[in-house]
């Protein structure tokens, strides 16, 4: 069963814990229905890569779309632990996964960035292809000015030597009629223990898939 508690604070600090508990939750609640679905490893990503980019720079309104699907050049491109970047070329950068759904390269001047490529079919069953993006893009590392956006843009899909691919179940708890109840163990805690007052939760009485729409799922 699914449950929610909610608490109710006195004076200003308190009132800021409760703000600080009551983000958490919902950011706890929500993880599963927020971004997009894909779901890679750090592990599942270091090695070799290959940038399958356009050769001629774009300004930023470019559809990477359709511009991915002309000419191409290749550029190759190691991501090692922890964080190093290695290009053909023996120069050194730096990488970043962005959550488990992309990655951003910084290297040669440039910024590369991409969403991992997945599919899902009509169950909800999402199946992430870590050894493969979707088109993304890239952009000078620095404007030509302080606070202007980049002159030179372009187009990308990344291929890894090794293939990585996962198939994972949806969580389906949050799609039922069951009804949200608060935890009356963690309750009888937080009153005892904490010396906290536990207010009414203002999902209770509702249908799990009720909470989940009001969550934005």
């Amino acid at each position: 069963m699914s449950r929610v508690f909610f608490l109710s604070f006195s004076g200003k600090k308190d009132q800021m814990k409760s703000l600080t508990i009551s983000f958490l939750l919902i950011a706890l609640l929500g993880a599963a229905t927020a971004d997009i679905p894909a779901h890679c490893l750090y592990n599942e990503v270091v090695g070799e890569w290959t940038f399958h980019h356009s050769p001629n720079p774009f300004l930023n309104n470019v559809n990477c779309e359709e511009v991915i699907k002309g000419p191409l050049e290749s550029y190759r491109v190691t991501l090692q632990e922890p964080n190093v970047a290695v290009d053909e070329q023996g120069r050194k950068g730096t990488w970043t996964l962005i959550y488990d759904e992309g990655f951003e390269v910084t290297i040669g001047g440039q910024k590369w960035f991409a969403y991992f490529r997945y599919t899902q079919d009509a169950q909800g069953n999402v199946t992430s292809y870590c050894g493969e993006t979707s088109p993304g893009w890239f952009h000078d590392e620095k404007p030509p000015m302080p606070g202007t956006p980049p002159l030179r843009w372009g187009c990308f899909k990344g291929e890894k030597a090794e293939k990585v691919v996962r198939t994972e179940v949806p969580d389906r708890a949050m799609d039922s009629d069951e009804i949200y109840q608060a935890d009356p163990k963690l309750q009888a805690y937080l009153e005892t223990e904490a010396s906290w007052t536990v207010g009414p939760s203002v999902f209770e009485g509702m249908p799990l898939r009720e909470v989940k729409k009001r969550m934005g799922g």
